[in-house]
């Protein structure tokens, strides 16, 4: 039997708790005015299996305060988070925790965190990447030794451990005396990765091997990748789908105005020879800084920044960068204008919409006060005409939303976070879900992820499962800042509004899992005719039946072509007349 989270569907009006033996579920009854969210989570086997509290999970409450968290996905539907934690007292050292995709803490690895480096000085700033094995491979930029920033790396394994091939303290990806800051990476296709940062002598990269040494085919100080030093900054990095590497940055090195630019190393080590020296201009109109990117899935990028080149404003651009270094001939030459809107946009990130297009948030004062928006760039170039001019209003609350960050939900539509200040004084963990069409699948303005006192800032997140992510962040409702998590749904009932209907009912299904057969006990609001459908949780229908009157139907677990259908967990849904009741089901083989 599966293990997991309650079967709790999000975004409705109104949720009556039921508990039918083993399983405790939710019967929603929602209006047709509210639509039906297709995220759905996951079956428990019992009430204990979905544990995540309130407002959170703590990760860490060590002494001091933690900060700067990443999170990466386990691969088992849980969650690694990595920090920068000043425990000590004197300097900050990093460390990791597991959360499980029941909400549990992992047991096997140490309370508050496993040390990733307790090296002398500060090491700060980490960046993170799954493993391939539920664990994760780790950059960060160090001052041990009281000399210049160098860029070091780690491998932690599933179990919270140390690879014992690599270096305990982590091994140094470049020794030049020059300094290295803010190091980024992306997977090598393989055990390995690819780290780029900014350099006393440019931006420059370098291939680590799963084994913890540096490939020895690639410049022993990283390979450089533009040579104008001092004037670039915050470079970023994401696979060619080959082994290599695209990077970005902004520089200021022509004019004394910042444009992003962008260059590819191979997975030799060697610069692509199709490409510019120092690297292809990207965008168009300038200053332009900030650059986010995403594979395109064809070996190119697509690459988003903040645009000011108008005094006062600072609007979102995109743009498409081939494989072959060349500006995407279909896009717009200048880049393709994601908001003009009023004010100032700025703070953009990028998550793949899968088709070759991607979505991008931002942090927009077109109102004032901050708020987060999104656009939907189509690979075609232009912006998806089903979202409204200017972006999407993700959240558009009193007070400040900020800092926002968004992955790709799985389904071809997006996750976004971010910390918000709606009650005044205080920031919140806030997350919204959207379709590909630039529909909001949890309540308008954001689903409140954590609410508690002091301040909730600085969300990161991953994907985990198809429709769901787990979300971490600085939290100061102790004493100090400590690290915390939470999945993307809501831990305790929509509250009831009042006049919803009550007339319309389903029953857990019975038995629970499944095996051959499950039945449904169900009451009608009316004597009308209504349906009772089972969906995936990609949200596909898998069978329907015409229903009527107060009675009981049996499922034989076989499609609508008379096939089983697989193990997993399904839903359903009865609705009649614009209301809806929806239970999980459980399938075992």
């Amino acid at each position: 039997m599966p293990r997991g989270p309650h079967c709790q569907p999000r975004g409705f009006d109104k949720i009556e708790g039921l508990s039918d033996g083993p399983f405790s579920e939710a019967v929603v009854v929602i209006a047709s005015r509210v639509g039906f969210s297709l995220l759905v989570l996951a079956c428990a086997s019992s009430p204990a299996a979905a544990s995540w509290p309130a407002d959170g999970r703590a990760v860490c409450t060590a002494a001091v305060n933690q900060s700067a968290q990443v999170v990466v996905a386990d691969g088992a539907g849980g969650a690694l988070l990595i920090w920068q934690d000043i425990r000590a007292g004197s300097s900050y050292d990093l460390y990791a925790g597991h959360v499980l995709a029941s909400g549990e803490l992992d047991g096997s690895w140490p309370l508050n965190g496993a040390p990733v480096c307790l090296a002398s000085l500060n090491q700060i700033l980490p960046k993170a990447i799954p493993d391939g094995a539920g664990g994760a491979l780790v950059v960060w930029e160090d001052l041990r030794g009281g000399g210049p920033h160098h860029v070091y790396a780690q491998h932690v394994l599933a179990s919270g451990a140390l690879d014992a091939a690599w270096p305990d303290s982590g091994l140094q990806v470049c020794a030049d005396t020059s300094g290295q800051r803010n190091p980024v990476l992306v997977s090598d296709g393989g055990s390995g990765l690819i780290a780029a940062w900014v350099d006393g002598r440019g931006i420059y990269a370098q291939h680590v091997l799963g084994s913890g040494l540096l490939d020895g085919s690639w410049p022993a100080t990283g390979r450089s990748l533009s040579i104008y030093h001092n004037s670039q900054t915050l470079a970023q990095v994401e696979t060619d789908g080959v082994g290599g590497a695209i990077v970005t940055w902004h520089d200021s090195h022509v004019g004394g105005s910042f444009a992003v630019y962008a260059a590819r190393v191979l997975s030799s080590g060697i610069l692509d020879a199709g490409w510019p020296a120092n690297g292809r201009k990207v965008s168009g109109t300038d200053p332009a800084s900030l650059p986010v990117l995403v594979k395109d899935g064809s070996g190119g990028v697509l690459v988003a920044w903040q645009d000011t080149h108008v005094a006062g404003a600072g609007d979102v651009y995109a743009q498409h960068v081939l494989n072959t270094g060349y500006v995407d001939p279909v896009w717009p030459a200048s880049g393709l204008i994601l908001t003009a809107a009023a004010n100032v946009q700025i703070a953009p990130t990028i998550a793949s919409d899968g088709a070759g297009g991607a979505f991008v948030t931002w942090q927009d004062r077109r109102t004032g006060t901050y708020d987060i928006y999104a656009a939907h760039a189509l690979s075609s170039g232009a912006n998806d005409a089903a979202w409204p001019v200017d972006g999407l209003p993700i959240c558009t609350a009193s007070g400040d939303q900020r800092t926002p960050n968004v992955v790709a939900d799985g389904s071809g539509g997006m996750i976004t976070t971010w910390d918000d200040a709606r009650p005044g004084s205080t920031y919140d963990i806030y997350a919204q879900r959207v379709s590909a069409s630039g529909t909001l699948a949890f309540p308008a303005d954001g689903l409140a992820l954590c609410q508690a006192t002091g301040n909730q800032t600085g969300p990161t997140l991953a994907l985990v499962s198809p429709g769901l992510a787990i979300v971490g962040w600085g939290d100061t409702r102790g004493s100090n800042q400590d690290i915390y998590a939470m999945w993307t749904a809501a831990p305790n009932p929509v509250a009831v509004l009042p006049g919803a209907p009550k007339a319309l009912s389903l029953a857990a299904p019975y038995p629970q899992p499944a095996t051959r057969s499950t039945r449904f006990t169900f009451q009608l609001a009316g004597e009308s005719r209504a349906q009772l459908a089972i969906y995936n949780l990609a949200g596909r229908r898998v069978r329907a039946w015409g229903v009527a009157g107060s009675r009981e139907l049996t499922w034989d677990l076989r499609d609508e072509r008379g096939a089983t259908v697989p193990a997993g967990i399904y839903w359903a849904r009865l609705s009649e007349d614009g209301l809806s009741a929806v239970r999980c089901v459980a399938v075992v083989p």
